[in-house]
């Protein structure tokens, strides 16, 4: 059960969820989890958070995406103690030897390696510029999200038709301005619940004009 009320993310509870459910066999090795939008739907929570959960269980190896069939277990967790897994029913207590506080808001100034950032960022600034710089983004990295979104996501799209842009949002205000600027008329319609950052901004473009409360899995 998601606990909205809890100061643990959302995104963190499914993916602890998860893991006790794996781990106490409901889900075996092999076995296909639920759609990311069908399980958002259940959860009565964004699917943005559903898709993060399962990001982070698929780095540290539990689950694989397989293209065009979707997650299935990875692991058999047969070595994996319960005890290792974060107990949502027990409060959550820090720990007061923290060499350094990785909380969202806070900082390690006092730990920073000041001299050498200051060091690498005085060696960018006088290396000498790339004239030939692509302002569709670092080329190499592009290359490495084509084959990357082939590998997990099964979609293909050739790098050049990839853009690397700074941010979501402002990828949002992009894609709202082409649209826009194509037909003045254009709408978009997202999912309810769904992700405030993604309503907001198209709200603030004035392209956001239905909100989905029922969302089946394709």
């Amino acid at each position: 059960m998601i606990d909205k009320t809890n100061n643990i993310p959302i995104f963190r509870q499914i993916y602890t969820n998860l893991i006790m459910e794996m781990q106490e066999g409901r889900f075996k090795k092999g076995d296909l989890l639920p759609g990311t939008r069908s399980l958002a739907l259940d959860l009565n929570v964004s699917r943005n958070s559903v898709e993060r959960a399962y990001m982070q269980l698929e780095i540290e190896g539990y689950i694989l995406s397989k293209p065009n069939l979707g997650f299935v277990v990875f692991d058999t967790f047969s070595e994996i103690k319960l005890e290792a897994v974060p107990n949502l029913r027990k409060p959550q207590t820090e720990s007061s030897d923290s060499i350094i506080d990785f909380k969202y808001g806070g900082n390690g100034f006092s730990t920073f390696p000041k001299a050498k950032w200051k060091q690498h960022t005085s060696e960018v600034l006088s290396s000498e510029t790339d004239p030939f710089l692509d302002n569709k983004g670092n080329i190499n990295l592009r290359i490495a999200i084509s084959e990357y979104l082939y590998r997990h996501w099964g979609v293909r799209a050739s790098y050049e038709q990839i853009i690397v842009t700074n941010g979501y949002v402002y990828s949002l205000e992009i894609v709202s301005n082409i649209l826009k600027a194509r037909n003045s008329k254009s709408t978009i319609t997202m999912e309810d619940p769904g992700f405030p950052v993604t309503r907001n901004t198209l709200i603030k473009m004035e392209c956001l004009t239905n909100l989905l409360s029922i969302v089946t899995e394709i």
